[in-house]
């Protein structure tokens, strides 16, 4: 049995996606810089039932890190990603789950794969001062 905690946010933000494929020209208007307000979920597991992982802490650090602002490029994949990285270095070798929704509709889920020697488990591999 798996226990999760679980925390959501929303935050606005811009992108656009530069590279679309011909066959997705029916929908251009996404190359051009667009706005969403993005709908953030991350499940974590806990071992016990008693605050092993705090929601107001990890939902003010998330909402810190993952704020207003200008995403460039990336997709709801790419940011949901990101996301588990930074959850992935506050709690590491946790099972986690990441759901990034544009406008409460349409988006990513990411859960990565527990393999032991999955490098996604080792939460240095993620540069949290890049640009979001």
């Amino acid at each position: 049995m798996t226990m999760w905690a679980k925390v959501t946010w929303r935050f606005e933000g811009t992108h656009h996606f530069p590279d679309m494929p011909k066959e997705l020209e029916h929908v251009k208007f996404l190359e051009n810089q667009h706005r969403h307000i993005f709908h953030c979920t991350v499940w974590i597991e806990v071992h016990h039932d008693n605050r092993d992982v705090e929601y107001i802490d990890l939902q003010r650090a998330c909402k810190t890190r993952f704020k207003d602002g200008e995403m460039n490029n990336k997709s709801c994949e790419m940011i949901a990603r990101d996301i588990c990285g930074f959850v992935l270095h506050r709690h590491p070798g946790r099972l986690i789950k990441v759901e990034v929704l544009e406008d409460g509709e349409n988006g990513a889920l990411f859960e990565p794969d527990w393999i032991a020697d999955n490098p996604l488990l080792d939460a240095n591999i993620w540069t949290l001062e890049e640009d979001f």
